[in-house]
């Protein structure tokens, strides 16, 4: 795959989501494919397109915001790495919709997932845009494609376990799934490499199997420029978070749980 590379940065959920969305516009103006890597400030609670904010019992522990792409609510931490590819659809006979979508542009996070784990254990797709090691998710995905040429395709990969205590005091889901959530597999079961290490790790793997090119001047500044707009009008927007004038489920449920 040919992508220009924005590289690794942190920044706050807010920011993360504008800088995700205003990749996808410049992808509709350039025609090109853009893929970047990021972690978040602060923990933060991610909700999809339409979750009720209900089910969050404590905002004073972390930063919320609301994404573009569907799914269900997302808590990312200092486990997770997140990335996201942004780019045209026009022409490409591959990508016919959100099943053909996560098939292809998956395949760069599987196989460097599979790099480290090895034969350890069997790595593969899982149901609904999630990646499964030996049949339970270690990555989920969720997706925007848009009325225009361009798509979103953005997810998590839990680099180490989820800390289902944390969780338990920020997040409102059915008792059972707190055990459930501290089950699920990471990649530090499988490497001695930790934290930064690890996450670095897991995006050198992921960038061989990319064509990576560095993005402009013009392509920075443009991608910076969107990506503030987006970032004070909309994701740090109470309304936007809230989801005022829109339907919005309840009863939310933890994502890689559930990603149905």
């Amino acid at each position: 795959m040919e992508a220009v590379s924005f590289g690794y940065s942190r920044n706050s959920a807010a920011k993360n989501m504008a800088l995700d969305e205003a990749l996808k516009e410049l992808s509709e103006k350039t025609g090109r494919t853009y893929i970047r890597f990021y972690d978040f400030e602060r923990d933060s609670v991610i909700l999809s397109t339409s979750d009720d904010p209900s089910s969050i019992r404590d905002r004073s522990k972390v930063e919320v915001t609301r994404r573009e792409t569907g799914g269900k609510t997302i808590y990312v931490g200092e486990n997770t790495l997140a990335y996201s590819v942004s780019g045209p659809l026009r022409g490409d006979s591959k990508v016919s919709g959100p099943e053909a979508l996560h098939r292809k542009y998956s395949s760069v996070a599987l196989s460097g997932i599979s790099e480290i784990i090895g034969n350890s254990a069997k790595v593969s797709l899982g149901g609904v845009y999630a990646i499964n090691v030996d049949g339970m998710p270690i990555a989920g995905h969720a997706q925007s494609i848009g009325l225009g040429h361009s798509f979103l395709y953005h997810g998590v990969v839990a680099v180490s376990r989820w800390n289902s205590k944390r969780i338990r005091d920020v997040m409102d889901f059915p008792e059972s799934d707190y055990e459930k959530i501290g089950m699920l597999p990471a990649l530090s079961d499988f490497t001695k490499e930790r934290g930064d290490t690890g996450k670095r790790r897991l995006m050198e793997n992921m960038l061989r199997r990319v064509d990576a090119k560095s993005p402009s001047d013009e392509e920075k500044r443009e991608a910076e420029e969107l990506a503030s707009r987006f970032c004070s009008e909309k994701y740090m927007d109470e309304e936007w978070i809230e989801g005022r004038g829109r339907k919005l489920k309840t009863g939310a449920r933890f994502c890689l749980l559930y990603p149905d």
